[in-house]
């Protein structure tokens, strides 16, 4: 189509919606306008997590968690996962340390009725466990995968062919086979919408040569994930805030857990976290972020709430804590002023 004005003829630009008609017959899967897709987040019920993550669990997509052993990378991943099987998905988990026990999953929150564990130390294996049951959605019913851990799947020694087990010739065996299912990893999430997570360990190098830190499995991961999780553990500890909030306050592990990518705008975000015997704690975190936002004023030992009734003082984190408790409707409503923040509180 084009428009005549003084004997000149000038074309038009078509649209997108006109070049994907043009384009339909050969490449039927395009998308555009309001066809594009969005992502959609499951809210997992922890404000901590869902600030990180940009609102929850983005269906179909990747989370690389990263840290050093001990970190609670496994912990934070089944934590989050819990809240799949709220939604009665199946949630798979291959385990390559056998470390998760029942009790565990239950500690992390996870429904036991929706849990499916396979041990095994075959990446193979586990890539075709992979495979099975995302390929088929609606035989499995899968809302989550999760590898944990990276570094303990090894390749079949039939396939790499490998001579001897030295650690840097299994890794880097390794991170071809992961290489090699790059598109695998991202079209079954896609296709199935399940939540695959990766656990994956921070290494140190003593080699004078390259990067002081190295990965498992290569660049792979860190290239199809969307988000990434770095947790930096500060280890045991018993904050003077945190005395008079019960026994399960009494040998907490706090860390810190920053976003270092993120497709979903929340790059940088930050949050301190505080893992009891029972799990994480929601309402340490959420005062820590209602601090950063500027509705909790803390002087001293006062917290002082700023509410649309006007303010409201507790002393002490745990007074704080109390009061929270006593108050979910308003704890709801902190949560979604928190989560609405365009900006990095942490």
């Amino acid at each position: 189509m084009s428009i005549t004005s003084n004997n000149l003829t000038t074309p038009t630009t078509p649209t997108a919606q006109e070049i994907q008609a043009r384009l339909a017959k050969k490449f039927p899967n395009l998308s555009t306008g309001t066809t594009i897709p969005e992502v959609e987040f499951i809210p997992t019920g922890y404000v901590g997590f869902d600030y990180l993550l940009g609102g929850g669990l983005p269906k179909g997509r990747l989370i690389e968690i990263i840290g050093a052993t001990g970190s609670s990378k496994s912990t934070l991943a089944l934590s989050m996962l819990a809240a799949l099987t709220r939604q009665q998905k199946i949630v798979y988990i291959c385990d390559s340390e056998n470390s998760i026990e029942r009790s565990y999953l239950e500690r992390a929150g996870v429904d036991l009725n929706y849990a499916v564990i396979r041990n095994t130390t075959s990446l193979n294996d586990a890539l075709e466990f992979y495979h099975t049951v995302l390929s088929e959605p609606e035989t499995y019913n899968p809302g989550g995968f999760l590898f944990d851990t990276v570094k303990g799947f090894q390749p079949n020694a039939a396939t790499t062919k490998l001579q001897n087990d030295a650690e840097s010739a299994l890794m880097a065996s390794a991170a071809r086979v992961w290489s090699t299912h790059h598109g695998m990893l991202v079209d079954l999430a896609a296709h199935s919408g399940a939540v695959t997570i990766c656990c994956n360990h921070i290494m140190t190098s003593l080699s004078p040569y390259g990067s002081p830190v190295s990965k498992p499995g290569g660049g792979t991961i860190p290239q199809v994930a969307s988000l990434s999780l770095h947790i930096k553990g500060k280890g045991k500890k018993l904050d003077d805030d945190l005395k008079g909030m019960g026994p399960d306050y009494r040998g907490i592990m706090s860390v810190d857990i920053v976003v270092d990518k993120s497709r979903f705008g929340t790059f940088g975000r930050s949050i301190t976290a505080d893992l009891t015997p029972t799990g994480y704690d929601n309402l340490t975190t959420l005062i820590r972020l209602c601090k950063a936002a500027g509705i909790i004023r803390a002087t001293g030992a006062w917290y002082q709430i700023e509410l649309p009734e006007g303010p409201h003082k507790c002393q002490g984190l745990a007074a704080t804590h109390q009061y929270f408790s006593e108050r979910p409707d308003l704890v709801a409503d902190l949560t979604k002023t928190i989560l609405s923040s365009p900006t990095n509180l942490g």
